[in-house]
């Protein structure tokens, strides 16, 4: 595959344990199996936590209400 970028016929029979492999890896970054919620909690958390919320932030109130009417 790596040698053909990918233009290869694949049977299911090839394809079913690569993907299922990348599944599994998925499922395990994202701390939904094996359960673990701090996996993405980790990503949130800042290093400096004397910055209050509206400090922190690196868009202003403008734009998040515009950021706000494009998603509506």
């Amino acid at each position: 595959m790596e040698r053909s970028q990918g233009l290869t016929s694949m049977s299911k029979r090839d394809f079913f344990p690569l993907f299922y492999q990348a599944w599994q890896a998925s499922f395990k970054a994202t701390g939904l199996s094996p359960f673990n919620p701090k996996v993405i909690l980790q990503r949130f958390n800042t290093s400096s936590s004397s910055l209050s919320d509206s400090e922190s932030s690196v868009l202003s109130a403008s734009n998040w209400r515009k950021t706000e009417g494009l998603l509506r």
